[in-house]
């Protein structure tokens, strides 16, 4: 089963890592990018099926959680893990309060994230919210 996978970040490095990270948990992933906000809608128009969003909040054409709130009336049945190191207890709430599954400090180390990911990719992304960021 192919599992395939959004990441929305505006830092190519942080993207690479991310997707090294996730792959080699997941070996059969595919990931597709965006770097904005424009790019991220357009990724979830040409990739309807996607499994799982990995969102940064703060990247061009965001808003605070506007990028967050757009996207769960587009695609509410897809996961969102958002990744951000505004990782202050408020945001976090406000992230899962905006329909976010999940939260991970981008300055954490990846195991974390790819715990989500792979308890995603077996359909406990609410399960994996709760045990792993609350």
């Amino acid at each position: 089963m192919n599992y395939e996978l959004l990441i929305a970040d505006d830092h190519p490095l942080y993207r690479a890592a991310l997707k090294g990270a996730v792959a080699a948990a997941l070996p059969q992933v595919s990931f597709h990018e965006a770097d904005n906000v424009g790019a991220l809608l357009q990724l979830i128009e040409a990739h309807g099926n996607a499994d799982l969003l990995l969102l940064d909040l703060n990247m061009p054409g965001a808003h605070g959680f506007s990028a967050l709130a757009h996207l769960r009336g587009l695609r509410p049945d897809l996961p969102v893990i958002v990744i951000s190191a505004m990782d202050d207890a408020h945001t976090v709430r406000q992230a899962m309060a905006f329909g976010a599954q999940g939260f991970v400090s981008s300055p954490a180390a990846p195991k974390p994230l790819v715990r989500a990911c792979a308890r995603c990719s077996m359909g406990d992304c609410h399960a994996a919210a709760l045990g792993q960021w609350l």
